[in-house]
């Protein structure tokens, strides 16, 4: 094949060709890259690797054109829509790993340039994890490399990290079924921020969430939608709860938190541990907790008056209801959105509902960040609806 039939040349050639309109060059190899690179293209990622290895070269031609011409925000987009791609392919087709190491590599790569050292981190973490999916041979490639030199991971929370890997490709492997959590890197990212090393992933700070990874989080989904006891459907919310919180700038959440003298339990208690104050800090405090339940009906008065009472109790200002089902009543004007109504008025508190039809739109939209939709409403509660 002659260098300029290669996929990388092509590439470039089509980002020179449009140089001065970068939004339609943007457009162009969007289109080109993800038509090459899907499922059934010419370098489709269910092939062997060094057979996609050209797919995956183009997308690095892609970002460094991007980068050279300070456009950060395009790489971002294309880099963003390519990791979430391979996961939805793992998702649908979960016979294999689908490597997105490479994806993360990138993205580590361009918030590093753009000093985004907190975001660069867990980026850097995502490679790391995912080579060990991969069953890399070396334990790790470029991640290793860049937490340990480059973003000053200590050797005791790296050690963590893959021994919770491992742990993860073990369990696949045992079930051959990729689709499940434990396949995706994101997975062993949670698992790790409920270990003692889960601190480190705020340590550097950041004013930017991460994104909604579509194929983990619709696995998340479909886990929840298969759990038969209540228990596992209140551990399978718990894990959609603990995941979109973990994607907030700082925030570290803690599973089930038991009160002195057991007076109550906590399911998900949060800490936002980022060293400088920001939106998140003012809005949201440096600690929030949140309940959740997985229940037919949705959640009645009784279950929310005790969690705003449990708010009060801890001198807490902001509070996330997890219910599938929502809250019972028939409009807003029920009980229960009264009473939440009520506790903000009186005690200056802040209590929001995420429902299923939240989970839903979550999952719907094609770049999903769980800070707008805690904005709305924060913003719905203080001060109602837009007017149309």
């Amino acid at each position: 094949m002659k260098a300029n039939n290669r996929l990388p040349d092509k590439v470039e050639a089509l980002l020179e060709r449009y140089k001065s309109t970068p939004l339609d060059a943007y457009e162009q190899v969007k289109h080109d890259l993800k038509d090459n690179c899907k499922s059934g293209g010419r370098f489709d990622p269910l092939m062997l690797d060094n057979d996609w290895k050209e797919g995956r070269d183009g997308y690095h031609a892609a970002h460094n054109w991007f980068k050279k011409n300070g456009l950060y925000y395009a790489s971002e987009k294309l880099l963003l829509d390519w990791w979430n791609y391979l996961g939805l392919i793992q998702l649908k087709t979960p016979i294999k790993h689908i490597y997105r190491a490479e994806a993360a590599f990138l993205l580590t790569d361009l918030y590093w340039t753009m000093g985004e050292k907190g975001i660069a981190l867990r980026w850097a973490m995502y490679m790391q994890v995912d080579d060990i999916l991969h069953e890399h041979i070396s334990g790790g490639g470029a991640g290793k490399q860049t937490l340990t030199t480059k973003l000053g991971m200590s050797s005791s929370a790296f050690n963590q990290l893959n021994e919770i890997a491992q742990k993860c490709l073990r369990e696949t492997k045992k079930s051959s079924d990729w689709s499940h959590p434990s396949g995706f890197a994101e997975e062993i990212i949670c698992r790790f921020a409920r270990s003692n090393m889960g601190f480190s992933l705020a340590v550097a700070g950041s004013e930017r969430e991460m994104p909604v990874s579509q194929g983990y989080y619709q696995s998340l989904l479909n886990l929840m939608g298969k759990a038969k006891s209540n228990s596992a459907k209140g551990k399978a919310l718990e894990n959609i709860a603990f995941y979109l919180v973990l994607l907030l700038p700082g925030c570290i959440p803690r599973k089930n938190v038991l009160a002195e003298r057991r007076l109550f339990e906590t399911d998900i208690l949060v800490q936002n541990l980022n060293p400088t104050p920001n939106v998140l800090t003012d809005m949201l405090g440096r600690q929030f907790i949140i309940e959740c339940k997985n229940q037919q009906r949705g959640a009645n008065v009784s279950q929310i008056g005790y969690f705003l009472y449990r708010m009060k109790l801890t001198h807490t200002r902001f509070g996330i209801i997890f219910s599938k089902s929502g809250i019972t009543g028939r409009d807003r004007g029920d009980a229960g959105h009264s009473l939440i109504q009520t506790a903000f008025h009186e005690d200056d508190i802040i209590c929001v509902v995420i429902d299923n039809n939240d989970l839903e739109k979550i999952k719907n939209e094609e770049e999903a960040y769980f800070w707008w939709m805690l904005l709305g409403k924060i913003e719905q509660l203080r001060f109602g609806k837009p007017k149309k």
